[in-house]
């Protein structure tokens, strides 16, 4: 994941949110302790916001999400997206509009999930 650097100081990174809500937050964690003359400074935020942090200067490296035409970068890797729905609260997929749970507007799941349903003519609403 994250290689040694040769010498102490600061590493800036940049991550989605919801990438650093899930394990990333224990790696980053172990990184730290493994190297105590290094001080991790953690960014998050959505894609866009951490590309642009990224070109800025403002970090050293960064996680985000693309859309998969894009090229550039050191690695990158698919996602599959999956609609979810509560299993306590079940949604009617037959009524309109169809209620949307997203994150804030220029998220790119948010984009794709919108421009999926307008394809087929549904209509939704952010719930």
């Amino acid at each position: 994941m994250v290689s040694r650097p040769s010498g102490d100081g600061v590493v800036r990174l940049g991550l989605p949110e919801d990438f650093a809500a899930y394990r990333l937050t224990e790696k980053l964690s172990e990184f730290a302790r493994s190297r105590p003359g290094l001080r991790l400074y953690v960014r998050c935020g959505k894609s866009d916001r951490m590309r642009r942090a990224l070109e800025r200067g403002e970090i050293d490296i960064a996680l985000f999400k693309r859309d998969a035409e894009e090229t550039g970068g050191i690695a990158a890797w698919p996602e599959r997206l999956h609609w979810v729905i509560s299993r306590r609260r079940p949604v009617d997929f037959r009524r309109d509009p169809l209620p949307l749970a997203v994150f804030e507007q220029g998220c790119l799941y948010r984009n794709r999930a919108i421009h999926a349903l307008e394809m087929v003519g549904r209509a939704w609403h952010i719930a």
